[in-house]
């Protein structure tokens, strides 16, 4: 595994030494395959996340402005989770990658 993490640093150091060398067309072909990976990968994570959820589980879920908040699923979306809260008086839609199971 320390090989490996050797190479990836090495090929990123190849990558950024060349980057300002490369002409701007080539430079906005680069982000555009850039983007469309990180696009692929948060797409996977939600999927991911969304297949260990189901309608009626216990979650909790952490916001800036209130800390820790727990509730129940009651709907999913195609990216997030509706969440009510325990007491039933608050709903959220939240994004699945937010979301841990309560055991």
């Amino acid at each position: 595994m320390k090989g490996d993490q050797v190479a990836n640093n090495n090929n990123l150091k190849w990558v950024t030494e060349r980057l300002p060398k490369l002409p701007d067309d080539h430079l906005q072909v680069l982000l555009d395959h850039i983007s469309k990976e990180a696009s692929r990968r948060r797409r996977m994570r939600s999927a991911e996340a969304l297949a260990r959820l189901k309608v009626g589980d216990q979650v909790r879920f952490r916001t800036p402005k209130y800390g820790v908040l727990a509730g129940l699923i009651t709907r999913l979306n195609r990216h997030s989770a509706n969440v009510e809260s325990l007491d039933g008086n608050r709903s959220w839609r939240v994004g699945a990658t937010l979301l841990s199971k309560v055991a």
